[in-house]
Parts: C-alpha cells; structure tokens; sequence
C-alpha cells in the first residue's frame, strides 16, 4: 500500500473528516428544523441523539474503517467480510457502494446551484434592475393570521356549507351532525346556533375535505379586521387564492423565485423570463460533476486532503464574515422595531417545550444528526480504513463531531434565519422556513442581498460557502465508489475516478430534466434519511453483535488517546440498535402506507416517482452483483 493510499497528516484527516460532515444541512437544514421543531427546545432531542446515535456511531464506523484499512480493505464489502466470515457479508456492505453513490447523485446537483449562484451573485444576474421594485417585493408581515389559520377558517368554511341547509351561514342545532361533538358543548354563547368561530374552536377540522378553488367569505373570518381588510386586495368582501398568497407563500411573486424556477426548468417555457432553457442548469451541473472527479483522482492525500486544507478554512472564515456581517445589522428599518436580528436569533434559540411530545421532532432531531455527521453513508467508513492501524479513532472522531457542532449550531444558526427575520419579519420568515430549505437559500437570500450594501460580496461569499460545504462533502461520498472498484477490480484510480463521474451523469441528468416531477425528492428521502438509518443498523449489528461485544469494546478502545466510559459499551451494544429500530418503527406507523401509496402526489408525477424508485432499487442491485463478480472477494474472505 503506497504512502499516497494514507493521509499525508492527523490536521489533514480531521479537515477532510470535517468537510464530510460539515455540509449544506448545517446551513440551511439545522437552523430551519430548530426553527420549526421548537426552537431552543428543539436543541434537547437533538443533544440526546448527538449522545445516543451520533458519537457512537461515529466512533463504530470509525473503528470499523480502521480495522478493515490495516488487512488492505477499503470499502464496505471488504471491511464487513472482515467483520463477518459470511457470503452475506459482502452483499450488506454492497449498500455501502450503491446508497453514497446515489446520495451524491442528487447532492451533486444541488451543490451545482450553490456555484451558480456564487456565480449569478458576482454578476448580479438575479438581481431586480429597479431597487424601488425590489423592495415592493419585500413582503408585508400580515399580523394576526397565519396560513394555519387560514386553512382552518378555509375547512370551517366548507364544513359549514356541507351541513347549512339553509345556507344562513351558520349551523343550528338540527343542522349539526356530529355525535362526537354534542352540539351544547360548542355552543359556548348558548344562542341556539354555532358560529364560524365556535366551530373551529371545537371541530375536527382534519376530517373536512377542503379540496377546490380557495374563496373565503368575511362570513367566515375569524381573524382580525384589519388582517382581512389588508389581504382583500379589490375589497369584494371575500378572499381568493391569488390574496391570500402573502400569507400562505410570501415570496411566490418574487423576482428570485422565478429566477430560480426558470433555472431549474420548474417554471412553464412559456413563462420563463431569465432562462428558457436548461442549459445553464446543466452546464454548472457537469462543472461540479467535474470538480468532483477531478478531486477524487489525485488521491486521498493529493486530492481530498489537499481540498479539505484550503476549502474548510476558508468555510469557516466565509461564515465568521458572514456571522459579524448579520449580527451588526441590528434592526435595519426603524419603521419596523421587531424585524431585528435579536428577534431572529430568539426565534430559533426560545424553547418551546410543548413540541418534545411530538414524535416528529424526535425524528426530525435524529435525522439531522445522521445528515450532518455523514452518519450511515459508508463515507466515514472508507476515511477511516486510510488511516494507519496505531492511529486513534476517540479522540479524532469527536473533534471531527465537535467541528461539524460548532459549524451547525454557533454559526449556522446566526446566518441564515436571523437574517431573514431581519429584513421579511418574523411572520413571514416562519412562512418561507416551513416551506424547505430551498426557498429560503435560493429565493429569500438572494433579496435580501440586493438590498444591502455591498450585496454582491456577501451574496457570492454566501454561495461559496455553501458550495464548499457541498464539494468537500460531495467528494466523500464519491470516495466509496472509487476505492471499490480499486479494490474489487484492480483498475486505477483515475479510472475508478472517471467511472464514478460517469455514473453521475447517468444518474443524474434524469433528475436534472425532471425536478418538478419530484425525482430528486425521492432520492431525498429514500436514500438520504431512510437508508442512512438502514445502512446504520447493519453496521453497529455487525459490530457490535457479530464481531462480537469484547472484540468490538477492545478495538474501539485501541489506542485511543483519551479514555472511553465503560457505558458506551452498553450504549453501543444495546441502546443504539433499539433506537433505531425504534425509529424505523415509529416512521413506518405514521407515514409508511402514505409514501408508499403516494398519496397527495400529482397524477401526472406518479410515473416519475416509480421510476426514480425504479432507478434507486437497480443501482442497489446492480451493485450487489459487481461485489458477487469482484476479484478479490474470494481472497478477502479466506484469508
């Protein structure tokens, strides 16, 4: 094994194990799921799963990685038949070859965008020509209503209509249906008939089929009179689909968005104004598809390590520009005291303890550990079988964990969210974070770049920060692939290097031309949460159960610089494959039959959604069969 198969330095390796961990998730993800699940409390669940899932499983594919490295295995296949002298072996770590290949399928093309727009911000491509325009865009928080609140009144709306005979507008005693709900306990003023507001007060809103054509009446409006007075723009006493959209998508009409609509190919080719075709998409796709090949060529310590020490310090002092940048903007407009940074920040870090009886932010905790740390995609395993048979995984792997929590929580909290507060309001900012990461990197940043001074510099630093968090990920994932096919067919580097480029072309270019179907949403899921977790409980079940519990205690605690407390042993063991089968089964209960069955889907997008399933189960399968047909299996496994 050639020095060039090492890493050249501990410094480099923990830069490289960082850039594996430290991604898009902790800049755009963790900022919005605590915003969403919680705020500070949100940090509870996610601390326990920091502790229970994430450094020890950190720690097991670490180890795992290490021992595999020092009998010359360098991928899941190998390393797992060291583990288990089974033919079975080598087909569970086959998902270690298929599941980080198809998540950079996916993450490559999103990182494209990130270098698009570190581009498109030097240009000033998306930015409105005309500022007083702009800042028109900038939508007005609407106090007193949100878009729960108008889905409510929407479904009490309907509710009413089924069941009003005649069609006074409200629901008399004979008119009322529901035996769960006696009609005496939602009459709360006693007047022999239930108002709009007292029937939301007590219905089950969820049962009402709310399907058609938006149109609330004043009738039916249950919030503030200046609220709707302000929502109705032509004052016709009712609000349609069109009026309400400032509340429900604040940002649906905004310039940015249809720039990134039109550069995705989301948009219809009729209405496209800034591109009308795909071919920017396409073009910084294969760019970055480039970028990562040509990285993953040069080695271990030619390529990545040298990538991890320029990209990661300049990660961090983008973040730290950008971090001082939000926190000395303090309240931007005086006409609007509460669209500050301090409201923004309180936002994210107030706890609300309510949300921990939610099984779904349980979910959505465990989840982000797994995306940040690159826990369950096989990357940190392959890492770690470069490193020498002496070297210690404790003490490495929590500095790479420590690196990455630092990343996510201090600074990836202080951009992104605050900043938006800032400028959009608080209302509004909830708005745009519950509707995806994306909308509020690709539509809300780059509006509130245009209007600051400057905006140009901090929008292209914001954008290289997310492409490097990206690449240095991007190529971690690749780096399974590649030392596969070194190991199990004995071609060179390059060569592996060019075959996982081309896999990504062809991988890839569908989920290019066919985005708005939703293809890359069910890589998303499919391959980016629920097979992490798979691939998770395989790994520590192996280690822990198969390879037996002495041996895995005596090879986690080899040389290792710092002492491991005895209960990590039981928490490996025991608490880490309950909690994930735990968490398989509880996401089964509640959304299986409902993915599965793909309801709420558009009819048109089913055949896409198959298809990209489709594509998923071959790519597993067909790499199952590459480890049956590899050369040095036999060899691995009777050796």
């Amino acid at each position: 094994m050639s020095e060039h198969d090492r890493w050249a330095s501990r410094m480099g390796l923990v830069l490289a194990m960082a850039g594996n961990a430290v991604g898009l998730g902790n800049f755009l993800r963790f900022p919005r799921l605590a915003a969403q699940y919680g705020g500070g409390a949100f940090l509870i669940p996610y601390l326990i799963a920091l502790v229970l899932l994430g450094i020890p499983l950190m720690w097991v594919e670490w180890t795992v990685g290490r021992y595999g490295g020092q009998f010359g295995n360098r991928s899941a296949p190998g390393i797992f038949a060291r583990l288990w002298q089974s033919n079975w072996s080598k087909y569970l770590g086959s998902l270690g070859i298929a599941l980080p290949l198809l998540f950079t399928v996916f993450y490559t093309y999103i990182e494209s965008w990130t270098l698009a727009y570190a581009c498109f911000s030097c240009t000033g491509s998306y930015m409105e020509k005309d500022p007083e325009r702009a800042r028109r865009e900038i939508p007005v928080a609407i106090e007193g209503v949100t878009p729960e609140d108008l889905q409510a009144m929407w479904a009490v709306q309907t509710l009413i209509a089924q069941s009003d005979a005649n069609q006074d507008g409200q629901l008399s005693r004979a008119e009322w249906t529901d035996p769960n709900r006696p009609f005496e306990q939602l009459d709360t003023d006693a007047d022999g008939v239930l108002t709009a507001s007292e029937v939301r007060a007590g219905a089950a809103l969820e049962k009402v089929d709310v399907a058609g054509s938006f149109l609330l009446s004043r009738s039916a409006w249950t919030g503030t009179g200046e609220a709707f007075e302000l929502l109705d723009v032509n004052a016709d006493g009712q609000l349609d689909e069109s009026e309400v959209q400032r509340v429900m998508k604040p940002l649906a009409g905004a310039h940015t968005n249809r720039f990134l609509q039109d550069y995705q190919g989301v948009s219809e080719p009729e209405q496209r104004t800034y591109f009308h075709s795909l071919g920017w998409a396409i073009g910084f796709w294969v760019v970055t598809v480039l970028i990562n090949t040509w990285v993953i060529s040069r080695g271990i310590s030619g390529g990545i390590e040298r990538l991890a020490k320029v990209a990661m310090p300049l990660l961090f002092v983008f973040a730290f520009i950008l971090a001082i940048r939000v926190l000395t903007l303090g309240t931007p407009d005086p006409n609007y005291p509460d669209h500050s940074v301090w409201v923004g920040l309180n936002y994210i870090w107030e706890p609300n303890f309510a949300a921990l009886t939610d099984f779904d932010v349980w979910l959505a905790a465990a989840g982000q550990i797994f995306f940040t740390l690159s826990i369950g995609t096989g990357a940190i395993l392959c890492y770690a079988s470069y490193i020498r048979p002496q070297d210690d995984c404790i003490l490495t792997g929590l500095t790479t964990s420590a690196t990455n929590e630092f990343a996510e929580v201090v600074l990836g909290a202080t951009i992104a969210i605050p900043i938006a507060v800032a400028t959009f309001g608080l209302a509004n900012t909830r708005v745009i974070a519950g509707q995806g990461s994306f909308d509020l990197a690709f539509v809300a940043m780059p509006i509130i770049f245009e209007q600051m001074p400057a905006g140009r510099l901090f929008g292209a630093l914001w954008f290289a920060l997310l492409f490097f968090a990206g690449v240095t990920s991007s190529v971690a994932l690749c780096q399974p692939l590649v030392a596969f096919l070194q190991e199990a067919f004995l071609i060179s580097r390059r060569r592996a290097a060019l075959c996982c480029g081309a896999a990504m072309i062809v991988l890839g270019l569908p989920m290019v031309l066919w985005l708005k179907a939703g293809y890359l949403d069910q890589y998303d899921f499919w391959v980016g949460t629920f097979g992490l977790v798979i691939f998770s409980l395989v790994e520590v079940l192996l280690f822990a159960w198969v390879f037996g519990g002495e041996n895995m205690w005596q090879e986690i605690r080899r040389n290792a610089d710092i002492q491991v407390p005895r209960v990590f042993y039981y928490v490996i063991r025991y608490v880490v494959p309950l909690v994930l089968i735990w968490l398989l089964a509880g996401w089964c209960c509640q959304n299986f039959h409902a993915v599965i069955l793909l309801k709420g889907a558009k009819p048109e997008t089913v055949p896409y959604i198959w298809l990209s399933r489709a594509t998923i189960l071959a790519v597993i399968v067909a790499t199952a069969v590459l480890v049956a047909v590899g050369r040095r299996w036999k060899r691995s496994l009777s050796a």
